[in-house]
């Protein structure tokens, strides 16, 4: 029993883990459109409003993956130029390493798939630099 407790725990922190790492974003608001946005507000009846912007494009609700959508961000904060933006929806699913070895973030293979890294900066030697996350949603 316990083993299958602790297989849930590590199932429930990987996906933590996916949807925060491909559902954040800083942007630098030197050169955005929108450069008015806030840190969140809450209202004296705690309802929290939240400034929101529209970046880049990627399947959301097609089930095949073949049309790309806007991207809604919330902003989380912000700091002089800078913006902490979290993905209104999860956009994707992906393993933190797609084999079950220790490593660091700095080699996994999620990095490398969010940024287009190729198979030299990840322990698994997985080239991403065809087929990421930032290209398809930026580019």
């Amino acid at each position: 029993m316990n083993r299958t407790k602790n297989t849930g725990r590590r199932l429930g922190a990987i996906l933590l883990t996916m949807l925060l790492a491909v559902s954040t974003f800083t942007m630098n608001l030197t050169n955005a459109r929108a450069t008015t946005l806030s840190n969140p507000r809450t209202d004296s009846n705690g309802v929290v409003t939240w400034d929101c912007v529209y970046f880049g494009n990627y399947p959301q609700s097609d089930a095949t993956g073949q049309t790309k959508e806007p991207i809604k961000w919330r902003v989380l904060s912000v700091n002089g130029n800078d913006a902490f933006l979290v993905a209104d929806q999860n956009l994707d699913g992906q393993q933190y390493n797609t084999t079950n070895t220790d490593t660091t973030w700095e080699t996994c293979t999620m990095r490398s798939w969010l940024n287009g890294y190729d198979s030299s900066s990840n322990t698994n030697g997985v080239d991403f630099s065809s087929d990421n996350f930032i290209d398809r949603a930026f580019t």
